[in-house]
């Protein structure tokens, strides 16, 4: 209750869920269609973007996590 007033708190915490929907997303859609992929296929575009869409995301809640204490209502 303490932190929830702060506006880098809440937007840390909606991206920590919005990186748990893109790990579900990978799991059900992405993975095994690269599991069946051969070493020398690249990985498809989706595949990239759920990548890409994964270390902004965790990027992102480092530094909002940082912002914390500087931040008020």
């Amino acid at each position: 209750f303490r932190y929830y007033p702060n506006i880098a708190f809440r937007m840390k915490m909606g991206l920590v869920l919005l990186a748990g929907l893109n790990v579900l997303w990978f799991h059900l859609a992405v993975f095994p269609k690269t599991i069946k992929m051969s070493a020398e296929e690249k990985a498809n575009n989706v595949a990239k973007i759920v990548a890409i869409l994964s270390l902004l995301i965790w990027f992102a809640v480092i530094v909002l996590g940082r912002m914390i204490p500087y931040v008020e209502e």
